[in-house]
């Protein structure tokens, strides 16, 4: 197991990550980015650590604690003044905003509302960009309980 750490560039936009040290033993942070800077001619201000166990601002580890909002990827941007990593807007709609409690984008409306267990087969939320709101619609076939098993919530496009 590794400590991880992110190269970010002069905009804070994740170059890559990469493993450094073994998880007992991690260095301090201005310990490894003095190293990384050393080895690999990037200023040292740019090596931000991050862990491979938090996602959303959850710690995926039973007990863990989440650390930077996300572990950090390709494409994610370093806010410096909240400590996080936020993903890529990607194809979130021109509406949606960061939420900090979260560490990830959001509509304006809060997070996709959840389907009703006795619909969750037949029914799904899309969001209307146009009237900023959640739109119930049906699936134009029923998926089965084995899709929904294999794929779970993102067969309805939900992040979990």
């Amino acid at each position: 197991m590794s400590c991880y750490y992110a190269k970010i560039d002069e905009n804070n936009i994740v170059l890559f990550v990469t493993p450094f040290g073994d998880e007992l033993n991690c260095p301090t942070e201005t310990e490894a980015q003095t190293y990384l800077e050393k080895n690999n001619n990037w200023p040292a201000s740019k090596w931000i650590k991050t862990d491979k166990n938090t996602k959303r601002n959850k710690s995926i580890v039973s007990g863990g604690v989440p650390f930077r909002g996300n572990f950090a990827g390709i494409g994610f941007e370093w806010d410096p003044i909240n400590q996080v990593f936020w993903p890529p807007k990607g194809n979130n709609p021109n509406s949606w905003v960061k939420n900090l409690q979260t560490s990830d984008w959001e509509s304006p409306k809060g997070l996709q509302p959840i389907v009703p267990e006795n619909e969750k087969f037949t029914h799904f939320y899309k969001w209307i960009e146009e009237q900023l709101i959640w739109e119930k619609r049906a699936f134009p076939n029923p998926i089965s309980q084995e899709v929904y098993d294999k794929y779970g919530d993102e067969v309805l496009g939900i992040r979990t």
